[in-house]
């Protein structure tokens, strides 16, 4: 049951709430979100209440959140908690389709059947959560209707609080939810007769401004309109996307070793020392020689998975695909 759904159980339980709001929702969403992924998630709350801002402000906000993870609970109101109670679940579904697809599905190219296929752990699953909830982060802060300068600069700083490997966790995720909304998107254009009477030229490629920008709508946009549920901003969607074209992912702009989250488990750094081991300083984070790789998480994996599958323990060399084995 939602934390919604408890609270409006009846008028008695409501009064009862509301006199321990912030102790009540504090232990609430303590039990909802695990802790490896909470200060992530309370991130995400605090960067959507902001406004459009000056660069100061967005630095000042990488300061607050980024330079270390918070893992004291804030003091939260009832509608704090809804909002991250149904963010959660957004996230939850995403992270189990993502984890169960990437992780354990059969690729169908040679060099790459004999990935280990067995259901994701625990810690897999908190890495891909934590993921979402900085693709969020992400959209919330540089949302190009909420900025008022050139953003190359701050989302660099954006980019050097996590490590390369976190950053392909990243890029990992952004390829996902645009696969997963792009044909989604082609559906709305169809249907909705702004796009139809202004004979926009649609693209379903990965650079399209129309769909980075719909995108960076965030998690709860893209899991609606995946679902083809009619919302307020889709009927306004071309209007948005002529005054929002480009949403640009400067996750190159990464050169930090440090990581966000400390693991326990080497596997994402293991991995991605391994996938990377021969590229330049340049070609570290989101190359197209590591598209394959992370379509299918390489960098979210356990240790363990990493060891079991023989293509590890060899240099990788990216598989020439067909067209049809590109489209998994």
């Amino acid at each position: 049951m939602s934390l919604r759904s408890t609270v409006l159980i009846c008028s008695l339980f409501y009064q009862a709430f509301i006199s321990a709001e912030v102790l009540i929702t504090t232990r609430v969403l303590k039990n909802q979100v695990d802790l490896e992924v909470l200060p992530e998630a309370i991130a995400v709350v605090a960067s959507s209440y902001l406004q459009p801002w000056p660069r100061e402000r967005i630095q000042e906000f990488v300061h607050d959140h980024l330079d270390s993870r918070k893992s004291q609970l804030p003091s939260w109101t009832l509608a704090q908690a809804l909002l991250l109670d149904n963010l959660h679940r957004h996230v939850q579904s995403f992270a189990a389709a993502f984890a169960s697809e990437a992780l354990t599905k059969q690729l169908g190219v040679d060099e790459l059947d004999a990935i280990p296929k067995y259901p994701p752990s625990p810690d897999e699953i908190h890495r891909v959560q934590r993921a979402l909830y900085r693709f969020e982060l992400y959209c919330n802060l540089f949302r190009d209707s909420r900025t008022l300068f050139n953003i190359k600069v701050p989302m660099g700083l954006f980019f050097n609080k996590f490590s390369p490997w976190e950053n392909e966790q990243l890029g990992s995720i952004h390829d996902y939810l645009f696969h997963i909304f792009s044909p989604a998107f082609t559906n709305m254009t169809e249907e909705d007769v702004a796009w139809g009477a202004f004979e926009v030229d649609i693209t379903d490629e990965l650079d399209s401004g129309y769909i980075q920008h719909l995108m960076s709508l965030g998690l709860s946009y893209i899991h609606e309109l995946r679902q083809q549920r009619p919302t307020k901003t889709a009927t306004a969607s071309y209007m948005i996307c002529t005054q929002n074209s480009t949403m640009i992912f400067y996750i190159r702009f990464a050169h930090r070793y440090a990581p966000f989250f400390h693991e326990q488990d080497p596997g994402p750094e293991r991995a991605w020392r391994w996938a990377l081991q021969d590229a330049t300083r340049a070609n570290f984070i989101y190359t197209d020689s590591e598209q394959l790789l992370r379509k299918r998480g390489y960098c979210f994996g356990d240790l363990t998975r990493l060891e079991a599958w023989p293509q590890s323990h060899q240099l990788w060399e990216p598989p020439t695909l067909s067209p049809s084995a590109s489209d998994l």
